[in-house]
């Protein structure tokens, strides 16, 4: 999972960018609110530990995927 994708997917689930921010500083992650927009579209570059921290919180907020018998993770 990319940031993109992990900003993309809290959002699907219901988390405003501001409420991705505001938990983005529990992984001692300062950024704004626009800067998480600029994030899910691709507009601007971010830190290693950015990035990290944005994927790290997608995976500790959204449930696991489910898997139908037979099918495999992408």
């Amino acid at each position: 999972m990319t940031p993109q994708q992990a900003i993309t997917a809290l959002s699907n689930a219901g988390y405003s960018e501001t409420a991705i921010r505001r938990e983005l500083k529990r992984y001692g992650v300062v950024c704004s609110q626009s800067t998480i927009n600029r994030i899910k579209h691709g507009s601007v570059s971010y830190s290693w530990d950015k990035g990290d921290a944005i994927v790290k919180l997608a995976k500790e907020l959204l449930p696991p995927p489910v898997f139908l018998e037979g099918e495999a993770a992408a």
